[in-house]
């Protein structure tokens, strides 16, 4: 395959989303109809795997995300979320990777904090180990790192694990579209942070 340019990329992902050709769980499908990610990289749609997306369009955790944003949310927030993620898409070169590392954290601690509010009062208890983890996932998110790496490990198993926890309620595809709102709007300040010193 050809390697195609940042701005033929974003031009397909526009065209499959203005055609009604992007899919929710699936990577492809016939008629040229991709998911949000294979949009975007069809190297990622041909391997079906979000590691096989170009580094220089997004980092990794990003790309992994993608899937997640696309097949979890809400159906009724789906068409919106998608022209908004374009949108992004074609802003979002001008971030650095430190700028990415936050987001990434920022995001993390956000689903942490979203699983927290589920936890019950007979579980009380597991409340401080959470927001130890909070904690440690705020400081990473303002690049405030040095306590990070001792924990590092622990705390990522735990917020995948709270965040995972939570994928099992009955709100789910709510609380995704919460989650993907509030990680838009932070790539987006970013974003215009960027753009102003630019």
């Amino acid at each position: 395959m050809t390697a195609l340019s940042r701005e033929a990329r974003l031009d397909r992902l526009d065209a499959m989303i203005a055609e009604g050709r992007l899919l929710r769980g699936a990577w492809t499908g016939g008629h040229d109809r991709a998911c949000l990610l294979a949009a975007l990289s069809p190297e990622a749609g041909e391997q079906r795997e979000a590691a096989a997306c170009p580094a220089r369009l997004m980092p990794r955790w990003l790309a992994h995300l993608t899937v997640s944003l696309d097949d979890l949310g809400t159906i009724e927030a789906w068409p919106a979320m998608t022209r908004r993620y374009a949108a992004l898409a074609r802003r979002w070169h001008v971030l650095d990777a430190a700028t990415w590392r936050r987001l990434d954290f920022g995001f993390r601690a956000a689903s942490v904090r979203l699983s927290r509010e589920s936890v019950t009062p007979e579980f009380a208890i597991v409340l401080s180990e959470i927001d130890a983890v909070l904690v440690l996932l705020d400081r990473e998110a303002a690049a405030e790192s040095a306590a990070w790496s001792a924990a590092r490990s622990a705390a990522e198993s735990a917020a995948e694990a709270a965040a995972w926890s939570a994928a099992w309620s009955a709100a789910w595809s709510a609380a995704w579209d919460r989650l993907t709102a509030e990680l838009f709007d932070a790539i987006d300040g970013e974003c215009a942070k960027a753009e102003a010193t630019t």
